[in-house]
C-alpha cells in the first residue's frame, strides 16, 4: 500500500471508530437533552457540543496537521483550509428534530482532500445504522456493502423538498409542489442520503450549509447521483466559517433533472 493509501486508509479506520463511539451518546440524549435558540433561529442542544467537542479532540490528537471543522465551533471555527486533509462536522443533523423527538435525524462527518469529499460518515438515527463510504471506495452499511434502491420508473418515487423555501422561489416550484409526491424530512443530512440510496428520486434544497452535505456529496459519484448547485459550488473548500452562507443545490437521477427541466427552469 502505497503512504497516500496508509494516509487515507488511517483517516477511515479512525472516522468510522469516532462516529461508531458517539451512537449510544447520540440515542441515549435523543428528545431527552437541554436545548437553545441559535441567533440564526437553529435550534443546538447539549449533545451538539459534546459529540462535536470530542471528535474535534480525537482529529487533533490523531491527525494535528489536518483540519477539524464543526457547525459548533463558534467564532473560533471560523479558519482558512490550509491542510491537504480536513475534516467537516455536523455532530447533530436535524437538531430540532432530535430535540422533539422526530427520528429523521444523524451524526454527519465528512473527509476532504485539497477541498473536496472523498469519504463520509452518516450515522442514521431512525435506521440505527452507520453508513459510509466515498468514490472509489465503496459504500457500506456498518462493514456490509451497500446497493442504492433500482430507480422506479414513472416518478413514482417520492422527492426531498426542505422547508421554508425563499419567497422568491414560491411561485417557481409550485408546479412541482402540485404534480410531484414530495416529502421535507427536517435533517438536510439525510434528505442527501435518501437520494444516494435511492429512497428519493431527487432533491432541491435552499437551506443546506456545507456541514450538511459535505459527508453525502462524497457518496453521489459512488452511487452515479448527479448533483448540481443553485448558486456557486462550496467545493473546494477553502474557507470555513460556521455563520457562513446556504449552499442551495439539487441532486437526484438523471430522470429526475429531465422531469425537472419539463416542470420548471432554474436559472
Amino acid at each position: 500500500m502505497s503512504e497516500v493509501s496508509q494516509e487515507m486508509a488511517r483517516r477511515i479506520e479512525k472516522g468510522t471508530e469516532w462516529v461508531r463511539r458517539e451512537i449510544p451518546f447520540f440515542r441515549d440524549s435523543f428528545a431527552s437533552v437541554d436545548s437553545e435558540w441559535k441567533v440564526d433561529r437553529s435550534r443546538v442542544t447539549e449533545a451538539d457540543h459534546g459529540i462535536s467537542d470530542r471528535i474535534l479532540a480525537g482529529i487533533e490528537e490523531s491527525f494535528p496537521d489536518d483540519d477539524g471543522c464543526s457547525e459548533e465551533s463558534g467564532q473560533d471555527g471560523k479558519r482558512e483550509l490550509k491542510a491537504r486533509f480536513s475534516w467537516v462536522l455536523d455532530p447533530v443533523d436535524g437538531t430540532n428534530n432530535f430535540a422533539i423527538g422526530l427520528p429523521n435525524c444523524a451524526i454527519s462527518l465528512a473527509l476532504l482532500e485539497n477541498g473536496f469529499p472523498v469519504y463520509g460518515w452518516v450515522y442514521d438515527y431512525a435506521g440505527n445504522r452507520l453508513i459510509h463510504g466515498g468514490a472509489g471506495r465503496g459504500l457500506f452499511e456498518e462493514d456490509r456493502p451497500l446497493k442504492p434502491r433500482p430507480p422506479e420508473a414513472g416518478g413514482h418515487t417520492p422527492i426531498g423538498l426542505q422547508f421554508p423555501i425563499p419567497e422568491a422561489e414560491v411561485e417557481r416550484l409550485t408546479p412541482l409542489m402540485n404534480r410531484e409526491r414530495v416529502r421535507s424530512l427536517g435533517s438536510g443530512t439525510m434528505e442527501g442520503v435518501y437520494v444516494a440510496l435511492g429512497f428519493l428520486e431527487g432533491a432541491i434544497d435552499y437551506r443546506v450549509k456545507v456541514w450538511d452535505i459535505a459527508a453525502f456529496m462524497a457518496f453521489f459519484p459512488e452511487t452515479q447521483t448527479v448533483c448540481r448547485f443553485l448558486g456557486e459550488s462550496p467545493f473546494p473548500l477553502r474557507s470555513f466559517d460556521p455563520e457562513m452562507e446556504a449552499t442551495p443545490y439539487m441532486a437526484g437521477t438523471e430522470e429526475f433533472f429531465r422531469r425537472m427541466e419539463s416542470i420548471i427552469s432554474f436559472r
